[in-house]
């Protein structure tokens, strides 16, 4: 049987674990909807079914899947993503990637940014995208704005594109594995206003989805379960969580 836990919303991780324990379930394979390494996006997932195993006293075996940005299977995915936005704007000179900004603290710590670029490498070349025709940009930034995120956001390349003359691009939100609100505002929504606002024509790629490719992914990595490489697991001391820099007084 297939369960779904939440860390900020219903149904919430630890009674989702207390359904499972009541069907008489003990060795439980999780995957977690965030692709690439990061504090947020990874180790704190494991760190929530830990903290969960120990308020609720269950007696279950939760084994977390590996990471699957590198995946080809995944890539696969986001490529037939971006081919479907370039039949729709076959005009487009400038593919965009985005993912969701994060303190530049926790990206120093953990395989984020570098596990981007490769994923981005590998899609543009894979879609007629040549170096010079692509770009890693971020959004949904939050928190204090005296504190370094990754940049830039996509509002200001946008309009940094337009000014350098650039019309048509295509806009991949390859952090992102499903149309959430982040997605369905920050682009296209914001971005889309701009783009109009700026005169530029803008097609937004769909996300992995259900696309069967992906779905297929999911079963893959089940299937593996305990035969995953080691190499492909996570470490226990990956990601470790920012240290915020001492304040002087």
């Amino acid at each position: 049987p297939v369960y779904w836990g939440n860390r900020n919303w219903h149904p919430y991780l630890a009674d989702t674990l207390r359904e499972i324990h009541e069907a008489g379930h003990r060795n439980i394979a999780v995957f977690v909807t965030s692709a690439f390494g990061s504090y947020s996006g990874c180790r704190q997932y494991r760190e929530d079914m830990l903290k969960t195993l120990e308020q609720t006293g269950l007696d279950l075996n939760l084994e977390k899947l590996p990471n699957y940005c590198l995946r080809p299977e995944f890539l696969g995915v986001i490529a037939d993503r971006v081919r479907d936005a370039k039949t729709k704007l076959p005009s487009a000179t400038e593919l965009i990637f985005t993912a969701h900004s994060i303190p530049m603290a926790m990206a120093q710590t953990s395989p984020y940014v570098d596990q981007l670029q490769q994923a981005c490498q590998h899609t543009a070349s894979a879609t007629g995208f040549g170096e010079a025709a692509w770009k890693l940009v971020y959004q949904s930034r939050s928190g204090p704005p005296t504190q370094p995120w990754l940049e830039p956001d996509i509002l200001t390349h946008l309009r940094e594109r337009h000014a350098a003359g650039v019309s048509d691009v295509i806009v991949c939100p390859i952090g992102f594995i499903s149309d959430h609100m982040e997605v369905l505002y920050d682009l296209d929504t914001e971005a889309s206003d701009l783009c109009k606002e700026l005169g530029m024509r803008m097609e937004r790629a769909g996300t992995a989805g259900v696309h069967p490719g992906f779905i297929r992914l999911i079963c893959q990595l089940v299937d593996e379960g305990e035969t995953t490489p080691a190499g492909a697991r996570c470490l226990g001391d990956c990601c470790p969580i920012p240290q915020r820099p001492a304040v002087r007084i």
